[in-house]
């Protein structure tokens, strides 16, 4: 369960948001004053705090600046403002602040927010976990990197760092694509400027130009008040666009605007405001082959390509896997409670010898439930592989003479068993992604639109009630 604390000296608008977030299933907490807020954060470490900045002790920005540590790694805080008072709330952002609500705030504003907070410091304890198994130092010292590939891909980020030109990194879920965009970013001039992150699969359709270009008042039903997008967030620093291509074409036009000509309008106003943003971009797709399908423009393609970066595969620097097997029992001792010492040369050969279309991410999963099951030493019987094919390449399929036999050719049935197999992997995406399609999609590794086609294909909307 996500902890939140909500400092504010206004004891309402304090147990307002700590009841509305309580009822939404976050475990809150409060402080009335910046002092007591700033004990809580040491004691308990909340995931997020909404933080007003006008305190009778200690204000909100000295708040900020003592927990800045926390901030960029394990903490996000959301800035409760005054109503009117963009230009703090976009100097809080700056500091920092993952977002901020005004006073009056509107509750679904609050819940929406707050959940985006908490899945953004679940996104940074995993890039930070990611960091260590890469065995990345972003702080200048000397990088190393646990394959060749990876050296090749840490001479490519050292190259581009302190250039303008736009880079694409390329590569599959869960290969650390996030991992070198930040580590581009820290590698640069513009490395003490904001960092900011556009999950474009994650993000409502009728949302996204608001989310990246912000709004006036009024612009919209719904637009009670003035609201900066991750453009002017981002600006002097990096804008770090992850699965770009899941970006509906009808946005792309503002987008590359936006890009070719460093400049941006909230909707509902004519006024541009000119931004200085290093553009970042990933995918886990082929965006020329999305380009040939008209579902991504080539121009914007050419303008986010300048400089395209390509992430291995995990099963294609597998020197890598036992090194970060290894590593992951390490930090993963202590939050399961287990006292695993290492992993069995069997162990390490099973291993080597699966595929992982998860990459890292499913790596660290498969450690973690081995972890549970094991005695001091991770054996071979203890690691559980899903499709695991490397002892025999039919497994997958059962009986193969039975299944075979039910159809009028090996063809026929082959294409059987992978249409059944296809619609569980697209059952599992959606099941991981807790009903969330554009995510499901990237889990998936293709675009949402063609993601929506199998889930007709297979009539899995009845199935989960789409």
């Amino acid at each position: 369960m996500s902890s939140i604390l909500v400092i504010d000296d206004n004891i309402d608008v304090m147990n307002n948001v700590a009841d509305i977030l309580s009822f939404e299933g976050y475990q809150t907490d409060k402080a009335s004053r910046g002092q007591e807020g700033l004990k809580k954060i040491d004691q308990n470490e909340p995931d997020c705090v909404i933080l007003d900045l006008r305190l009778p002790d200690i204000d909100g920005w000295e708040i900020m600046d003592k927990i800045e540590d926390k901030m960029n790694s394990s903490l996000e805080v959301v800035v409760i403002t005054a109503h009117g008072d963009v230009e703090s709330a976009v100097k809080a952002m700056k500091k920092g602040a993952y977002d901020f609500i005004e006073k009056p705030f509107d509750r679904d504003v609050l819940i929406i927010t707050v959940k985006r907070a908490v899945e953004s410091i679940q996104y940074k304890t995993e890039i930070r976990k990611l960091k260590k198994s890469f065995n990345l130092s972003i702080d200048g010292k000397e990088i190393i990197a646990k394959s060749d590939s990876m050296k090749e891909v840490i001479k490519q980020v050292d190259r581009v760092a302190n250039t303008a030109l736009s880079i694409l990194i390329q590569g599959e879920t869960g290969s650390g694509k996030e991992v070198v965009a930040n580590l581009i970013h820290q590698r640069s001039d513009r490395a003490d400027k904001p960092f900011v992150t556009v999950d474009c699969g994650a993000i409502p359709e009728n949302l996204i130009e608001s989310e990246l270009f912000g709004y006036e008042k009024g612009a919209f039903t719904g637009a009670h008040k003035k609201r900066c997008g991750k453009f002017v967030a981002a600006n002097q620093g990096s804008l770090y666009l992850d699965e770009v291509g899941n970006l509906p074409i009808q946005h792309q036009r503002r987008l590359l605007r936006a890009v070719e000509q460093k400049t941006v309008s909230l909707l509902g106003s004519k006024e541009t405001q000119e931004v200085d943003v290093r553009i970042i971009s990933a995918t886990n797709v082929d965006l020329s082959e999305s380009v040939r399908q008209g579902e991504f423009r080539q121009d914007l393609f050419y303008r986010l390509s300048e400089f395209v970066i390509y992430i291995p595969p995990l099963r294609k620097r597998p020197e890598a896997i036992p090194y970060l097997a290894k590593k992951f029992i390490e930090e993963e001792n202590q939050e399961l409670n287990t006292e695993i010492k290492d992993i069995s040369k069997d162990g390490i050969k099973k291993l080597m010898s699966y595929q992982w279309p998860g990459n890292i991410r499913e790596l660290r999963n498969v450690i973690r439930r081995s972890m549970l099951k094991a005695n001091e030493i991770i054996s071979k019987q203890d690691i559980d592989l899903i499709n695991d094919t490397s002892q025999d390449p039919l497994s997958c399929l059962g009986d193969i003479d039975r299944i075979a036999s039910d159809y009028d050719s090996y063809k026929e049935a082959l294409n059987q068993v992978n249409e059944k197999l296809d619609k569980k992997l697209v059952l599992k995406s959606i099941l991981e992604a807790n009903g969330n399609i554009s995510k499901a999609a990237r889990l998936y590794g293709i675009t949402r639109k063609n993601f929506y086609k199998k889930i007709d294909k297979y009539g899995i909307r009845k199935d989960i009630n789409l």
